[in-house]
């Protein structure tokens, strides 16, 4: 976006950062430490936004597909 408004600018772009494998496994060890999945009584699924996929929208539809339902968001 920024490219085609501003054509005159060098810009240099990069691949958008994803979660590194060691920081969700780090995650979900303190999860485990928590003792959150017991208490649940099902898997912990990480939530998480970004500037493009998936909209809040998207993810509550996809949680209440998998049967979570006390998951909201306005509109949803």
């Amino acid at each position: 976006m920024v490219r085609a408004a501003a054509p005159r600018l060098d810009i240099g772009q990069a691949r958008p950062l994803g979660p590194d494998p060691l920081l969700a496994a780090a995650l979900g060890d303190r999860l485990v430490e928590a003792g959150l999945r017991r208490r649940l009584g099902r898997p912990v699924v990480p939530a998480r936004l970004c500037a493009s996929s998936p909209t809040p929208a998207e993810a509550v539809r996809a949680l209440r597909a998998t049967g979570h339902r006390r998951v909201r968001w306005p509109g949803t």
